[in-house]
């Protein structure tokens, strides 16, 4: 089994779990905080478009990821929504929106609807970034959901770049700045919460 194949099963395994710990967050904590509605629905909208897509190129070990990807984004969309009533403008909008440039790559065919779906993965993970930033305490957003979708990011890279895939390769590129992005700065925001909580505890000791 060489490096390529290895990356594949790896990156699949990975995107499969990717959510999981995004949807038990908010389960958890009952906040929408820092979550971006466009980031869930052009998540489902996306991973469908990759069902297709690889069905297609009859890459069959990665059906199974964006099947469940898709149920969980859903999962996660109602979520947001039925917490944010203002959303359903952005959803109607940004839907349509998919819905027009799908059917342009479809007429250019399945090629064109990889490209779209590469190109189309930046637009995905920056409103998550937007919003994080936007939010003075983001309590919903889950650092290990980003971790893993940094991970798989770098792997179907490298599954593009030996597989000679150039639409697993520009996925790989276009979301792995913004999972880094959005990690790193969940990951500052909790240290910067356990010195805050340490800054407490000593001023209340020395009072």
């Amino acid at each position: 089994m060489d490096l390529v194949t290895l990356a594949a099963g790896a990156a699949t395994l990975l995107s499969t779990w990717q959510l999981v710990p995004q949807v038990r967050r908010l389960r958890s904590v009952g906040s929408v905080a820092g979550l971006s509605v466009t980031w869930a629905l052009v998540g489902v909208c996306l991973n469908l478009g990759w069902v297709g897509y690889r069905w297609s190129q009859e890459i069959w070990f990665g059906l199974l990821s964006p099947v469940i990807a898709s149920l969980l984004y859903l999962a996660l969309l109602a979520m947001i929504v039925g917490a944010r009533k203002e959303n359903v403008l952005v959803i109607v909008g940004s839907s349509c929106a998919f819905i027009a440039a799908v059917a342009s790559a479809i007429l250019g065919g399945w090629v064109a609807v990889g490209v779209l779906l590469g190109v189309g993965s930046t637009v995905h993970v920056w409103p998550s970034v937007w919003a994080l930033f936007r939010a003075p305490a983001p309590r919903a957003v889950s650092p290990g959901t980003w971790a893993i979708g940094l991970g798989q990011a770098i792997l179907w890279a490298l599954y593009g770049w030996g597989s000679h895939d150039s639409i697993h390769l520009l996925y790989g590129l276009a979301t792995a700045p913004g999972a880094g992005t959005i990690l790193g700065r969940c990951l500052f925001l909790r240290r910067r919460r356990r010195l805050a909580a340490v800054a407490a505890e000593t001023a209340l000791a020395t009072a």
